[in-house]
């Protein structure tokens, strides 16, 4: 997000709270999809993790939007960058995403059929 404010020549600013509430958003929104995913192998667990992997591009649309409301008009130049941008960011939360379902699902737990029982062998 740094580099977008630079590229619409805003005013880059960093807060530790700003950045706590960005770690906190992440985990609210991916944790609990993470544990279903992890727990069950049915698709209700896709939903709440869907729903949580959509939520933080939303959040972060809203946030974009806000910084930079105060900025603009943009000159062809810039909207040409800032789609580049948006584009890589839009892939690091589907690569994030991919990421946090690959480690879940790994960690599912996996039915176990126990074998028939095998007679006794008789000497």
């Amino acid at each position: 997000m740094r580099l977008v404010m630079v590229v619409a020549d805003g005013n880059p600013t960093f807060t530790w709270t700003g950045t706590a509430f960005i770690a906190l958003f992440y985990v609210v929104f991916l944790a609990p999809g993470a544990v279903a995913l992890a727990w069950s192998r049915a698709r209700w667990p896709l939903v709440v993790f869907g729903a949580g992997a959509v939520a933080i591009p939303v959040q972060a649309t809203g946030i974009a939007t806000t910084d930079l409301a105060a900025v603009g008009p943009f000159s062809p130049g810039q909207w040409a960058v800032l789609t580049l941008l948006f584009a890589a960011i839009a892939a690091v939360y589907v690569l994030q995403a991919a990421i946090v379902y690959r480690v879940a699902r790994g960690g599912a737990v996996e039915p176990t059929v126990q074998p028939a029982a095998l007679p006794a062998a008789t000497v």
